[in-house]
């Protein structure tokens, strides 16, 4: 599982309770009468990740550098960790070995999008 994956944090809001919409009813089916049930009240919680980081600059010229900086940072962090797999998938189809190269790239995709267990 992806390392980015791993890090999905969810952080309660302090002291705020949200109305929760009652659903609205199924617009394939009609109905001669339609009742709403009162809405429920739940909790906030901001759910996510949050990448890059923190730089001082002495010069405005030199954000450029640090957008730069933290592009290359960033992209390491979310696809370094698949960057084997794909040699591996490379030097499979550099052989020929399609059946290497196939179970590679599913092993790659797993590892990227396979759910939570």
């Amino acid at each position: 599982m992806s390392k980015l994956i791993d890090m999905i944090k969810a952080k309660q809001y302090e002291n705020s309770r949200h109305c929760i919409p009652a659903k609205l009813p199924n617009l394939l089916s009609i109905k001669e009468d339609i009742s709403c049930p009162a809405p429920e009240y739940g909790y906030k919680y901001s759910i996510g990740v949050t990448l890059g980081f923190d730089k001082i600059v002495l010069r405005s010229d030199e954000v450029e550098t640090a957008k730069t900086q933290a592009r290359r940072q960033i992209r390491e962090f979310v696809f370094g960790e698949f960057r084997q797999m794909a040699f591996d998938i490379e030097e499979a189809l550099y052989r020929r070995d399609i059946d290497d190269a196939r179970i590679a790239l599913h092993s790659l995709l797993e590892a990227m999008l396979g759910e939570e267990k």
